[in-house]
């Protein structure tokens, strides 16, 4: 989400349309304002600030020019505008919607526009995170923090539907049908394949081009992520772990588990912190 850790595979797909606004590494975000502008034509030189900026355009076009170049964002586009950057802006008649934030990690040093497919849902989300903002009841932070995730979210399901399902429409289902039974073991590159109507080769292709990885690579990350989170939680024996994880064999769950994370799954039980989940 704005972070350098994105593909360059989904970014060259997108043409510059950032897949995540905050890396899964990073989830810590601190807002420090949520503001609704409302200007005339206007053109001004905006110095650089200590903190981010995440907006959404209810009205209005604008032209935002920085080092890296020029911007252009009109009615229902989102807008990214990192810390510590100089830029210069010119519009019409605007109303917008902006959360200035921190957080924690790298982020990229541009501007990002991002047209959403759905922009009336981050319509309604930004005028309810202003309108909780502006209350300020008790609780609010917390209401806050539920909406600006949420908007983050859907960021991400928009962006993904614009890089891989409006090319193969198929591929929504799979990545879907993948999440959903990940933990089967006789989940197969070949089934995912036929669910497409493509060729193996021809599907591992695709997939990779979309999603930076290989398929089979995808379903191992995924079963990786749910294996060390069981093993953290001591609910369940290495043994139940290995079923519930899509693996037939408890040695072959063990030897993924060494050959992904350096360490056995007693290793990984016994101290959790050792691996970190990417």
């Amino acid at each position: 989400m704005f972070f350098k850790k994105t593909p360059k595979a989904v970014i060259k797909k997108i043409g510059g349309m950032i897949l995540m606004l905050l890396s899964k590494n990073y989830l810590s975000i601190n807002p420090i304002a949520v503001l609704e502008i409302n200007r005339s034509k206007y053109a001004t030189r905006a110095d650089a600030r200590s903190f981010h900026a995440l907006s959404y355009r209810i009205i209005g076009d604008a032209v935002l020019n920085d080092s890296h170049g020029k911007t252009v964002v009109k009615t229902g586009d989102l807008l990214f505008v990192p810390a510590n950057l100089d830029y210069t802006t010119r519009n019409n008649e605007e109303n917008v919607i902006v959360i200035h934030f921190l957080c924690d990690g790298k982020v990229f040093d541009r501007i990002i526009k991002f047209t959403p497919k759905t922009p009336l849902y981050f319509e309604k989300k930004f005028k309810k995170l202003l309108q909780v903002w502006t209350k300020k009841n008790f609780g609010y932070e917390y209401e806050c923090m539920g909406i600006i995730y949420s908007i983050l979210a859907m960021i991400e399901k928009d962006s993904a539907d614009f890089t891989i399902f409006d090319k193969h429409k198929k591929l929504s289902e799979v990545v879907e049908y993948i999440g959903e039974n990940f933990s089967n073991p006789t989940l197969s590159v070949g089934e995912l394949a036929s669910m497409c109507q493509m060729s193996e080769t021809f599907f591992r292709k695709v997939f990779k081009e979309n999603m930076g990885i290989s398929p089979l690579k995808y379903i191992n990350n995924l079963r990786l992520r749910s294996a060390v989170e069981l093993l953290s939680s001591d609910y369940y024996s290495i043994s139940e772990i290995s079923e519930k994880t899509g693996f037939n064999s408890v040695y072959y769950f063990s030897t993924f588990i060494k050959k992904e994370t350096g360490f056995s799954p007693n290793e990984l039980r016994k101290y959790p912190d050792k691996y970190k989940i990417k």
